[in-house]
């Protein structure tokens, strides 16, 4: 089971991925904006994040720079949801912290999928370290 933290605000996107995840054994924790987020990334200690890059208050790109310049987090993979996933949009976003960028205007599905590729590397990663 991988926890997984979003921080989105549509109400019908979070409805979504906490059933989805669910199903899959997963659990979800939801923030509302980049403060939210950052709290709750040190109250829950989740195992991926999915941050928008427009987000309330502290953005996406700020957040992943938080992360990744913290001692403690800065191994947390993130995937950045951007309103453009241009290369150069995807250059800055890595250059920032993120470990993936997905196109916000994708529908929600295609961002499920990401998440869950990232927790089967996660998953693998784990199950390797403890043999």
């Amino acid at each position: 089971m991988a926890r997984i933290l979003i921080a989105r605000e549509s109400p019908q996107e979070k409805q979504f991925f906490a059933v989805a995840l669910r199903r899959l054994g997963h659990e979800a924790v939801f923030a509302d904006d980049g403060e939210e987020a950052e709290q709750l990334l040190y109250e829950s200690r989740p195992d991926l994040v999915v941050v928008d890059a427009a987000m309330p208050g502290q953005g996406g790109y700020q957040f992943c720079r938080t992360v990744k310049s913290s001692a403690e987090f800065h191994t947390t993979p993130i995937i950045l949801l951007a309103s453009r996933a241009r290369e150069s949009d995807r250059w800055w976003a890595v250059r920032q912290g993120a470990d993936a960028v997905v196109s916000a205007t994708r529908n929600a599905q295609t961002v499920l999928d990401a998440i869950l590729r990232f927790v089967r590397v996660h998953d693998a990663a784990r199950t390797q370290a403890a043999k």
